[in-house]
């Protein structure tokens, strides 16, 4: 399990929001977040691998689930990549070793 802090908006990159990152793979991510994300919507994230600018992954998700959390009083959600270009895939691939 992850424990990174991330920012999920609209597909337009506006209205941006925190996320707390909890999986992270190649085809996807888990976030825990304080607002309802409608299933089937496309967001854009962005999450600070790294301390530097260089490890931040920018992407386009699509969200499979979003379901109420008890204990964090928000919402557990579940998104796939949808456009990752060599760049972002090569990031994540350093990310999941």
């Amino acid at each position: 399990m992850v424990s990174l802090q991330g920012e999920v908006a609209d597909p337009l990159g506006e209205n941006w929001f925190p996320i707390k990152l909890i999986d992270l793979s190649l085809g996807g991510l888990g976030f825990l977040s304080n607002h309802q994300i409608h299933v089937g919507s496309l967001r854009m994230i962005r999450v600070r691998l790294q301390l530097d600018d260089a490890h931040v992954l920018r992407a386009t998700v699509r969200v499979a689930n979003c379901i109420p959390h008890s204990l964090f009083k928000g919402y557990r959600v579940g998104a796939e990549f949808v456009r990752l270009d060599d760049a972002q895939r090569e990031l994540l691939a350093w990310t999941a070793d």
